[in-house]
């Protein structure tokens, strides 16, 4: 890695890890760039355990802004992994994402499925945020991540309507197919598109498959998702 782009996702990492504000990137970085500072980002965030993998730019309209024609991956932090239940301290620019969570074997193999919801903190601004790159060396907005109940992904039905309610008014309503065209395809894209970019994973690895619907502001509240066959969750945001 170019000494630039270490020096770049150690601070991308301390801001992180202090919930401050990102540091301007003023270098230009390509995608296969935009990658590698995100990997070195991620150990130092994570100590050099590994928390998972998350789709983003799943959306079409998304891809089309950053001047893409696929989706993005990025890693979840290890110790910013949720149970359902948790309260979620409040933070101005914290955001939710309706998502999916999916268990892989160390073979990439579907073992379980689970409701999940994304936390994140889209903090890039101006035209250089357009830039897939910048968001890929942030990676993507990565913030935390609660995860419900696990069922076996063997016999699971693949498809649910999905339904965020916050102090009993519902603030999301989706469809698992909104992301990927749905769990079974997203996680097949998502492990064959990690292996292309040198991710690597264990044993009951999580993978998160992109914001189904609208993505809202972590207003304070109490929280309840609501994913059908995928089970339920809740949390609040205080």
């Amino acid at each position: 890695m170019q000494p630039a782009h270490a020096a770049l996702a150690r601070e991308l990492a301390d801001a992180i890890a202090a919930y401050a504000p990102l540091p301007a990137i003023e270098i230009e970085l390509s995608l296969d760039d935009g990658y590698a500072v995100q990997r070195a980002l991620a150990a130092e965030v994570n100590g050099g355990r590994f928390g998972g993998i998350k789709g983003g730019v799943t959306n079409p309209a998304a891809q089309a802004f950053f001047g893409l024609d696929h989706a993005l991956l990025g890693r979840l932090y290890a110790d910013r992994l949720w149970e359902a239940g948790c309260t979620v301290p409040y933070l101005a620019d914290r955001m939710l994402e309706c998502e999916v969570a999916i268990r892989i074997d160390a073979q990439g193999r579907p073992q379980a499925i689970a409701p999940a919801i994304e936390i994140v903190r889209p903090q890039l601004r101006g035209e250089p945020a357009r830039h897939a790159a910048n968001m890929l060396a942030t990676n993507l907005a990565a913030d935390a991540c609660i995860v419900g109940s696990w069922a076996d992904w063997d016999g699971a039905p693949l498809d649910a309507p999905m339904r965020l309610e916050r102090d009993g008014t519902a603030v999301v309503e989706t469809h698992s197919r909104e992301s990927l065209n749905g769990p079974a395809e997203a996680v097949a894209w998502i492990v064959a598109e990690a292996r292309e970019n040198g991710f690597e994973w264990s044993s009951d690895t999580i993978v998160i498959t992109g914001a189904c619907g609208q993505v809202i502001a972590a207003e304070r509240g109490h929280y309840r998702a609501d994913f059908g066959t995928f089970g339920a969750l809740t949390f609040e945001v205080a």
